[in-house]
């Protein structure tokens, strides 16, 4: 009777298992599917709550003052409210963000301020495209919904009878 089978074993160790970085087994970018990082969802719904809180007492008369008031007020009644503790960093961060939502242009205040921008162009609450050296990209910052969009240009100009504003 033969001795059973039996896989041949080198006399050498066998060599170490490649390293590979994490990275490799992320899923590649979805063009359909946007998962924010827990922080900047976080920081997202913190200031969507901040900014609803504030927007009935900050109109056009309200100078820049009272509206850091109003808009403190309202950072900590919501961080009391959701029984969250902010870093100064991040209060700094939510009170700048809030004023430009309710007093400057939000999300296209964040977009001016980079310089290389020359044209931003918003074809929709999540349609927004920038014009750098004659070059025009899509960027992913987008409104929160069609209702974020209404209230920026509603205080930018009267609703156009053709449905195209232009600044």
């Amino acid at each position: 009777q033969e001795p059973p089978a039996r896989a041949w074993q080198s006399e050498e160790p066998a060599p170490p298992a490649p390293k590979v970085a994490e990275r490799v087994f992320e899923p590649p970018p979805s063009r359909l599917v946007e998962v924010l990082e827990r922080e900047d969802a976080a920081f997202d719904r913190l200031l969507a709550g901040i900014v609803d809180s504030a927007r009935p007492h900050v109109n056009a008369r309200t100078d820049r003052a009272a509206a850091q008031s109003i808009v403190a007020n309202a950072i900590d009644g919501l961080l009391r409210e959701e029984d969250v503790t902010a870093s100064p960093d991040m209060r700094r961060r939510l009170e700048a963000a809030a004023l430009s939502e309710l007093c400057g242009l939000g999300l296209i205040d964040r977009l001016w301020s980079d310089h290389t921008i020359h044209a931003i162009f918003v074809n929709g609450p999540s349609a927004i495209h920038v014009e750098r050296s004659g070059v025009v990209a899509r960027v992913e910052e987008r409104f929160r919904d069609p209702a974020h969009l209404a209230g920026l240009l509603a205080r930018l100009a009267p609703r156009p009878a053709n449905g195209v504003a232009e600044f």
